[in-house]
């Protein structure tokens, strides 16, 4: 398996690189890109027929189950611009929903108060209830519970809301394909 994590041009470089040189997607060795390109609007005009068969962390997929609030973030999008929500949307709404969650409540923006309150953060967002780790180590104040799925394209072009979910099981649509 090789598992790009790079963001653009980088990571569709690599794709193209990889698939061009016959290294992967191939029957011998699958790819899994872990910066979740293929949620990007310009990711088939870069990578072409190297997406085919890739796997990919997908922070959303349109049958991933979104909270109450995530729906009306999703439906109030979709009105706005007549296209499905994108986990940028996503991510930059739970981004300002937490961060003016923990100034309203440490009733201050000083830093040091907003740090306090950030680390007692337990708020329903778009995609989840958002706590963060507070022991110190490699996940250390991060969402680590922030929900993912695992995707794979079977066709060229394949939007994102027809690409399978191959992981998690509870969510799987499909099974990986090799090509």
């Amino acid at each position: 398996m090789v598992v790009p994590i790079l963001d653009p041009p980088g990571g569709y470089l690599v794709i193209n690189q990889l698939f061009e040189h016959g290294v992967a997607p191939t029957a011998q060795t699958w790819l899994l890109d872990l910066d979740a390109l293929a949620e990007l609007p310009d990711f088939w005009d870069n990578v072409g027929d190297g997406g085919k068969f890739l796997m990919g962390v997908a922070l959303f997929h349109p049958k991933m189950k979104l909270t109450d609030l995530g729906n009306t973030v999703r439906d109030r999008h979709m009105k706005a611009t007549q296209r499905e929500a994108s986990r940028v949307v996503f991510q930059g709404f739970d981004a300002l929903w937490v961060a003016a969650d923990a100034i309203n409540r440490a009733g201050s923006t000083k830093p040091d108060a907003v740090i306090a309150a950030l680390q007692k953060t337990k708020l329903v967002a778009s995609r989840g209830t958002v706590t963060f780790d507070t022991k110190p180590g490699p996940t250390f104040q991060q969402w680590v519970d922030m929900p993912y799925a695992i995707i794979q394209f079977t066709k060229v072009k394949q939007p994102l809301a027809e690409a399978t979910i191959v992981y998690p099981p509870s969510m799987a649509t499909a099974t990986p394909v090799k090509p």
